[in-house]
């Protein structure tokens, strides 16, 4: 799920694996594209990490918006990169988008 988290006294646009009430995983968005610099101050942050982590067996890696436009280096893992969209059902990926294709992932459930 995506959120805007707070911690101390920043706020960051993240992003948060959750699994039977047990964090898995929490990603701090690292492209600024998420705020008004007009509007915001130094509150308002960004993150810098972008560790992959297992889930169920699988290693993913996420990322937010802007994060695969500013920095599409920092996500492609083991030569092996799937996309920014997926389909789950189960456990299995029923669906899934190309890395470095502009698409939209569209889904009939």
């Amino acid at each position: 799920m995506g959120y805007i988290e707070k911690s101390q006294d920043r706020l960051y646009s993240s992003y948060a694996v959750i699994e039977r009430g047990r964090l898995l995983h929490n990603y701090r968005r690292i492209s600024r594209g998420w705020k008004e610099f007009r509007i915001t101050d130094d509150h308002y942050q960004e993150g810098t990490a972008t560790t992959a982590f297992w889930y169920h067996g699988q290693k993913l890696q996420i990322a937010l918006c802007g994060d695969l436009w500013d920095f599409p280096e920092r996500f492609k893992t083991d030569g092996v990169s799937h996309g920014g969209a997926f389909y789950f059902v189960g456990g299995a990926t029923l669906q899934k988008l190309p890395y470095d294709e502009e698409r939209i992932l569209i889904v009939d459930a």
